[in-house]
């Protein structure tokens, strides 16, 4: 104990093996491993979507948002994210696309991420 004191460089360097230590918590947001591919019917995403949602509540929300519900600034911030994109993006203005793009056997654990999120959140991440 007192050679902390008189070696600090030395002694700091390693945990010391009496320090309580806690191992981080493991989350599983994905229950298994698939390839995860534009279809032909959608070349430009696909959605993996949360356990909390369905895919026809998705499209609804979709049919809200496009009819409206997304104030202007909200939506020309969007929109000039949408025309600068180089790669391939979602219209989400286009709700029957964004069905299309839904792969229904694809989801995550919303649980889990809401655990995660709760978690690094406690811990300044």
């Amino acid at each position: 104990p007192g050679a902390g004191l008189n070696c600090p460089i030395s002694c700091g360097s390693r945990q010391e093996c009496w320090a309580v230590r806690e191992d981080a918590p493991a989350f599983w947001t994905w229950d298994g491993i698939r390839r995860i591919e534009p279809t032909s019917s959608s070349p430009n995403g696909t959605i993996c979507l949360s356990s909390d949602i369905t895919k026809d509540q998705v499209v609804d929300k979709c049919s809200q948002w496009a009819d409206g519900g997304l104030d202007e600034t909200e939506f020309a911030a969007w929109l000039d994210s949408f025309t600068k994109q180089n790669g391939r993006r979602l219209d989400l203005r286009d709700c029957d696309a964004v069905a299309e793009a839904v792969d229904s056997h694809c989801a995550f654990n919303a649980t889990a991420v809401r655990s995660f999120t709760e978690a690094s959140q406690a811990n300044n991440g």
